[in-house]
């Protein structure tokens, strides 16, 4: 038969307490891990401060240099870091630079290989060397066409475009844009070396002489210096898509609202 004290409800509590209390006991006292600066930052921002730096100034350095990893820490310890989505692109993009590092030195083959196979990207159009004025009607262009023939200068004739009256190895693709593409399509059919007009732009009308057309194609390794730095860029973005298949073989992928979406 139950004792009247094993009926009191504060003895119940007061069991489980003691318990618990007594279990910390032997675990020992609880530490908390020290926080740990890297000893590098604090010279390297001390160094920067220059070379004439007193006591105190070090210790605001060192000061700082806390404030900030202890803030740091604790913003991670309650998860800011993957709630932030500024802090979570830094970190992925931290974390690509670490996984992927330098690429190696492209070779003649390899640049070769690339802009063979990347056609479409580095094909240039045809290219014009031109001069030309603009004139308010077609009788006007075609008086100055004969006068230009005859020997007059064109910086005598018409009021000069933002592109300039003579046109140096100019792309037909930009040359379309600021005076249209009938206007292109005239010229790049034209006999190099005679002046013609009247030729209608949407700017006006001109009297136009053309000296060269080159019909443009694939550029020469030598002419596009920026190659080797596209192969590198292609180079570490086939490098971060095999280190990430990587971390996740093994790993299913699922989202928290149980929707099933194709990645």
């Amino acid at each position: 038969m139950p004792t009247s004290w094993s009926r009191e409800p504060l003895l119940w509590f007061l069991i489980p307490a003691l318990l618990i209390f007594a279990w910390h006991r032997w675990q020992g006292p609880v530490t908390t891990p020290p926080l740990v600066i890297a000893g590098r930052a604090v010279d390297d921002a001390v160094a920067a401060r220059g070379q004439a730096v007193s006591e105190v100034e070090r210790r605001s350095v060192v000061r700082e240099l806390v404030t900030q990893e202890v803030l740091v820490q604790a913003a991670l310890d309650r998860g800011m870091a993957a709630q932030d989505a500024g802090v979570r692109l830094q970190l992925a993009a931290r974390m690509a630079f670490l996984l992927v590092g330098e690429p190696p030195e492209p070779s003649p083959e390899q640049l070769a290989a690339f802009l063979a196979s990347n056609v479409e990207r580095y094909h240039q159009g045809p290219h014009l060397t031109l001069t030309q004025v603009c004139a308010p009607d077609e009788a006007t262009a075609c008086a100055w066409r004969d006068a230009l023939a005859a020997g007059a200068s064109p910086d005598e004739l018409g009021a000069e475009l933002v592109i300039g009256r003579q046109l140096e190895d100019y792309p037909a693709a930009d040359l379309a844009v600021f005076l249209g593409q009938d206007f292109v399509a005239t010229v790049t059919r034209a006999a190099t070396g005679a002046w013609i007009a009247p030729v209608v732009s949407t700017r006006g009308v001109h009297a136009v002489r053309v000296q060269t057309v080159t019909t443009g194609g694939l550029p020469a390794l030598i002419e596009l210096p920026g190659l080797a730095e596209d192969w590198r860029a292609d180079w570490r973005r086939r490098e971060l898509a095999r280190q990430v298949d990587g971390l996740l073989r093994d790993r299913p992928v699922v989202f928290d609202d149980g929707v099933a979406r194709p990645w």
